[in-house]
């Protein structure tokens, strides 16, 4: 029996597939069975350039991604959503990196396309830490990376910033009048 192998193109758009015919319906072959696939394989990671900032200051963020696999993947893209204490408004995504920021769902989204095996790069951006933010404040980010034509999803580890400041210690605990006023971590 014939088979399909169907995989998505490159500027598809996430859930919009494209099939193509293998050679698997060449009547000159006679075992499908041989055919091969090769699959896609994503593997990723997180980067940040600091573990504390003081509120306001600016943190660095990096996002790799790579395809480990045989085969190429296709509509390939990356998605970050900011976390409320991070503040949108400084936000920097570096010119040619093709990073798009939707302020309604404060996502910036990367759409790579098609990453053959072997291949990877690396995303940044910047943003400042809130300038309310409170001291002891933890600003947790991530990453997901999407292989629709896998199909596979894979979110990053997650990076975490302290944020200290001339108000607290040099453990990052609020420190008032000889008060520990931050419980969240230990004076």
């Amino acid at each position: 029996e014939p088979w399909l192998t169907v995989d998505s193109h490159e500027g598809a758009r996430h859930g919009q597939w494209i099939p193509h015919l293998n050679n698997a319906n060449d009547p000159n072959k006679q075992d499908s069975s041989s055919t091969t696939s090769a699959v896609a394989r994503d593997p990723n990671a997180k980067h940040v350039d600091r573990e504390l900032a003081a509120a306001g200051e600016t943190v660095n963020y990096t996002v790799e991604f790579e395809n480990e696999g045989q085969g190429i993947a296709y509509g390939v893209y990356i998605t970050d959503t900011l976390e409320p204490d991070v503040d949108a408004s400084a936000l920097v995504l570096p010119g040619g990196e093709g990073g798009v920021y939707d302020p309604v769902t404060r996502t910036i989204a990367w759409f790579e396309g098609e990453v053959g095996p072997g291949g990877k790069g690396e995303r940044h951006f910047s943003a400042n830490v809130r300038a309310d933010a409170a001291c002891g404040t933890e600003v947790t980010n991530f990453a997901t990376v999407f292989f629709p034509s896998v199909p596979e999803t894979t979110p990053t580890n997650g990076v975490t910033v302290t944020v200290t400041g001339h108000l607290c210690d040099g453990d990052g605990d609020t420190v008032l009048d000889g008060l520990d006023n931050c419980a969240l971590l230990p004076n």
